[in-house]
Parts: C-alpha cells; structure tokens; sequence
C-alpha cells in the first residue's frame, strides 16, 4: 500500500516513470491489490491516450477484486472519462460519491462529465457541491465560469470568474478567464487590464504578481485568451497591440481557425489607422513565457 500511495503522489507530482516504477513493485508484492490495480491505471491515462486500452483493463480487474470500493469505482470513472464514455462515467462518480460524499474532487469530475455531456444545471450543482467541501478551491469557481459561459450566461460567468481570481489571484488562466468575461459583457477596459495580465504578466492591484501563460498550439483556452485580448484592444483603440497579437498568434497558432479569424477580425476593426504602424513586437510577448452567445462580441467564442 505504501508503494501504491507514493505512486500516485508521483503522478500528482508529474514524474511519471517513476509512479510507474513504483506501482509496478507495489502489484510484485501484492497482484491482487484493488488499489494498486485502481492507482495504475490512473497513472496510465495521464502518461497518454496510448494508454487507454491497458488503463481500462487495470481498471476493470481493481472493479473484480473490490467492486463496492470508492477507489476503484474513481479510477473507472476517471478512464472512462479520458476515453469520452461520459454516460459511463457519470455513474461510476455517483457510486463513489455514495460511498462518501465529502470528497470534493469526486463532485468536480461528475461536474465535468455532466457538462460534456451537456447537462449545464447538474454540473454546475456538483460545482457548487464541491465548493462547499473546499470554498479556498478556485476551480469549482472556475468551471462553473467555464459552464455558464457555453450557455451564453456571461452575467454569472462573470461572478464566478471574479471568486476564482481572489480565491487565487496569481493564476494567468483565471485571469484570462475573467478577462475573457469582461469583455463577453461589454466592459471593454477591464478586460484589457485582466487579458494584459494573463498574456504579458505583471502585478495586479493587490500587489500579486502575475507570470505570463504560454501560447501554445491545441490549447485553446489559451488561445481564447489571446484572441479576445486583441479584440478587447481593438475595442479601446490600442490598434499597434493588436498588429503585434494577430502577427503572434498567426505565427504560433496558423491553423487554428477560430484564433486567427478572432485577430482578423480585430485587426479589421481597427482599420486604417493601423497602416502607420510597423513597430516589432514587445518582448514581454516575442520572448518565451514563464508559463490553464448570440450578439456578444467577436466572431466564435470557443466553448
């Protein structure tokens, strides 16, 4: 069990050839452990997709040695979640959680399979659930941001983007979020100042100072990030910043439809006042970061 444990911590951690070293040793000392099996495959969804198939049969075989377990029920359900067996996974979660339903991560994972599946109200409930188990968690706030934001509720996508940020305020992505919410509801100069923070960082009003997040290709929250930040300077008439964000994005992320549509579009808003400019990009956005509805502006919001 030891072995099993650190494991799984290590795969926490983000080493995982070592969380497979271990689990490894933990299944020598004792192959019919429910645990470890559960653990394991955990483990083997987050080394990849290449993965799933050896991930599912260690999670059915940790079901047939304790299937009333809240583990093994978890690791079912969170391989099945990695595959899109959303359905599936939905009721492995509710098992679990009718084992014990104090754990908050149980609630934010069934949140997140109801959502995929398109079941906005029950997902944002068991966000809700899971903050009352954790209120310090900004990520409960944070989906329920994500959630209200598909459905085109930009109003309390706001609210819950703006808990996450002081819940943790040093975090580009909430930053980015809530920036991108600001400017879903028209309040144009304060996106500018949370997307600033997110894309090129700095210190926030609080004193917090905030590291910059990385715009990298088939991360598209980042890319909603940058995108609006252009269309938000565009709205302020900070063209020049635009220029240097659509020629940034298009060079990162070319095929990223929707991104390099957003910054056309905020380029074309800004006009010919932008045919004067020519100056090179900054370097707090050239350099390498140190690195998560109908009639609303720009032209595809990403879900």
């Amino acid at each position: 069990m030891a072995h099993s444990v650190r494991a799984w911590v290590l795969d926490f951690q983000g080493s995982p050839l070592e969380a497979e070293a271990s689990i490894k040793r933990a299944l020598e000392l004792d192959p019919n452990n429910a645990v470890a099996h559960a653990f394991y495959a955990e483990i083997l969804i987050d080394q990849g997709p290449n993965n799933a198939l050896r991930a599912a049969e260690e999670s059915k075989v940790a079901q047939e040695l304790a299937p009333g377990s809240l583990i093994t029920h978890r690791a079912r359900g969170y391989v099945l979640e990695a595959t899109a067996n959303y359905e599936e996974a939905v009721r492995e979660y509710q098992a679990a959680i009718a084992i014990n339903a104090n754990i908050p991560d149980l609630h934010l994972q069934l949140g997140i399979n109801y959502s995929a599946l398109g079941i906005h109200d029950q997902a944002v409930q068991e966000f809700s659930n899971a903050n009352a188990l954790n209120p310090a968690d900004p990520m409960p706030d944070y989906l329920s941001s994500r959630t209200y934001a598909t459905v085109g509720e930009f109003a309390k996508a706001r609210q819950y983007a703006e808990t996450a940020v002081k819940d943790e305020p040093t975090n580009p992505r909430y930053r980015g979020n809530l920036g991108v919410m600001y400017f879903r509801t028209a309040l144009f100069e304060q996106a500018v100042k949370e997307l600033s923070l997110a894309v090129q960082g700095g210190l926030a009003d609080t004193g917090a100072r905030v590291e910059p997040i990385e715009l990298t290709p088939n991360s598209p929250r980042i890319a909603e990030i940058y995108f609006t930040y252009a269309l938000a300077l565009s709205k302020i008439g900070r063209c020049g910043e635009v220029l240097q964000l659509a020629q940034l994005v298009q060079t990162r992320i070319p095929d990223d439809e929707i991104s390099v549509a957003n910054v056309n579009e905020a380029v074309s808003a800004c006009g010919e006042s932008l045919n004067a400019i020519s100056s090179p990009l900054p370097a707090a956005i050239t350099e390498t970061p140190l690195a998560g509805s109908t009639g609303s502006p720009g032209v595809t919001p990403t879900p």
